[in-house]
């Protein structure tokens, strides 16, 4: 009888280990993962926190002179009486 609880104590105390062992790796895989998505995450946010300075900056100027001649010339092709005009292409 004595060996008996000696075996089922030993038994129960192995397959409790096992379990605590199992626990704490799949604790320890999902935390590695949450750590992955925190910094992916952490990196999309800096990019995005840049873009929103850029777009700021650009909103603070978009009034300016400066700034609607340069989209004048570069999105919409005008040019000022001023400036000199010059076609490269081909000769037909």
């Amino acid at each position: 009888m004595e060996k008996t609880l000696h075996w089922l104590f030993a038994a129960f105390v192995s397959v409790l280990l096992i379990y605590s062992a199992w626990s704490f790796w799949s604790v320890h895989t999902g935390l590695r993962e949450a750590r992955s998505i925190l910094a992916g995450l952490q990196g999309e946010a800096a990019a995005l926190s840049r873009e929103n300075q850029t777009l700021r900056d650009g909103l603070g100027q978009a009034g300016s002179e400066e700034a609607l001649r340069r989209i004048a010339r570069e999105q919409l092709g005008l040019v000022l009486p001023e400036d000199r005009i010059y076609i490269i292409g081909d000769e037909k």
